[in-house]
């Protein structure tokens, strides 16, 4: 972590380079070989190749050979694994996606609580005008009255809802049928039970929220032992390899015209240099399809923040906050705070030389009652984390019947996930 650049810097300081600095820092932290976030890694292609029943058959040499002589019979490998993991994916497709929009800050519940003080009063109400109208005496209701449900404390906490929540559920339930949330929640759950790990990352695009699922194979973090919550994380970066016309589709914006060039003219490459530094940031599949390896990282910084303080007169205990440059020049009588909140930040190498996306992630989610705190745009669980031992349904067979990856096997394992990866396998 000594590589690491300072986090506690102006903005003025954090840029371009300073975002390479760091994604570099990230990328050779988890090349190394001893590294844990390298053998989660090669932990995880592992058991995606024990459910999709690829094997090599050099490995059980052991089994299969006597004194250098083959057994007449031949190894047959039965993946046992797959149907019990396809038969969740079933049922779990058959359950419903219930969502819920709920508003959770402080004011928000004394709004909800004012509402059900309310509907206690008229219901009281109700009653003393029912018995009033049986003595005879004439009542008058004003305005429109609005039905009182029987029990009022179950209603508010299953039924009730604001405006603003009902707008959200409304967006919730649309975006959920139109990009097909459903199937990529399968594909997630799948990656939980293959894995233990299910990681998704939501951004937005054309105008609209999206989720997309990462594959945890091409993921590593900094996840300390007090969280399964991924987006808790001090770091994530993620390792995909990209066609030259991918690349220009998603990263087209941010790409200026050399670049798009540069991008374009490497499908028409013939082969690839292998003297030149940046080797190994291409490659060949197996039909001869070129592969661009494209690294994102996002990583929690710190910032410093100052605010001016001015009185409320409908709330003395809350005042009103402005929120003010760093070279603000404090007045007198003025109230100034200064705080360090956390910064969520992102940066994209392509093909080892084109840098994009170096900025502060934009739409960072925050707290209305805790802003300090932020969450990176990777969202998931990693199971079983706070254990210190993460764990999925294929490591449990696993361990029932030989256990973890020696070095021999991850080296082999790690030699297999780079060639799959080169062929757009991962």
């Amino acid at each position: 972590m000594k590589n690491f650049p300072s986090q506690l810097l102006p903005d003025s300081k954090k840029d371009k380079k300073w975002c390479e600095h760091m994604l570099d820092a990230i990328v050779n932290h988890t090349g190394h070989v001893d590294s844990p976030e390298n053998r989660y890694q090669l932990k995880d292609v592992r058991n995606y190749d024990i459910y999709n029943g690829d094997f090599n058959r050099d490995d059980y040499k052991y089994l299969t050979e006597q004194y250098g002589y083959n057994y007449p019979a031949r190894l047959v490998n039965y993946p046992i694994v797959q149907p019990k993991i396809d038969l969740l994916l079933g049922e779990d497709l058959h359950r419903p996606l219930d969502t819920k929009v709920v508003t959770i800050n402080q004011e928000a519940i004394n709004r909800k609580e004012d509402q059900k003080v309310t509907m206690v009063m008229n219901k009281l109400l109700g009653e003393v005008k029912e018995e009033m109208k049986k003595l005879g005496m004439d009542v008058k209701n004003e305005g429109q009255e609005i039905p009182i449900p029987d029990d009022i404390d179950t209603f508010m906490r299953y039924n009730y809802r604001e405006s603003i929540e009902e707008a959200v559920q409304d967006g919730l339930e649309f975006l959920t049928n139109k990009y097909k949330i459903k199937n990529k929640f399968k594909e997630g759950f799948r990656d939980l039970l293959i894995t233990g790990k299910e990681c998704y990352r939501v951004e937005i695009k054309d105008s609209d929220p999206q989720v997309r699922r990462v594959d945890p194979r091409s993921l590593c973090y900094d996840l300390t032992s007090e969280t399964d919550d991924l987006g808790e994380a001090n770091w994530v970066t993620e390792e995909r390899w990209l066609s030259p016309s991918d690349i220009i589709d998603e990263f087209g914006e941010q790409l200026d015209d050399k670049q798009i060039r540069l991008i374009e003219s490497m499908s028409q490459q013939n082969k690839i240099d292998q003297h030149s530094e940046y080797r190994n940031w291409y490659a060949r599949g197996e039909s001869g399809e070129l592969r661009v390896k494209v690294v994102h990282a996002e990583w929690r910084s710190l910032r410093k923040i100052q605010y001016k303080l001015s009185p409320n007169k409908h709330d003395n205990e809350k005042p009103f906050r402005k929120m003010v440059s760093d070279k603000y020049k404090k007045r007198k009588g003025e109230k100034v705070r200064k705080v360090v909140v956390d910064d969520i930040w992102q940066a994209t190498k392509i093909g080892g030389s084109i840098m994009v996306n170096c900025q502060r992630v934009p739409n960072q989610v925050r707290s209305l009652d805790d802003p300090s705190a932020a969450n990176l745009s990777y969202i998931g669980v990693v199971r079983n984390h706070t254990t210190g031992n993460p764990v999925s349904m294929v490591d449990f067979i696993l361990d029932n019947v030989g256990g973890d990856l020696d070095a021999d096997a991850r080296e082999i394992v790690r030699q297999r996930m780079i060639k799959q990866s080169k062929s757009g396998g991962l």
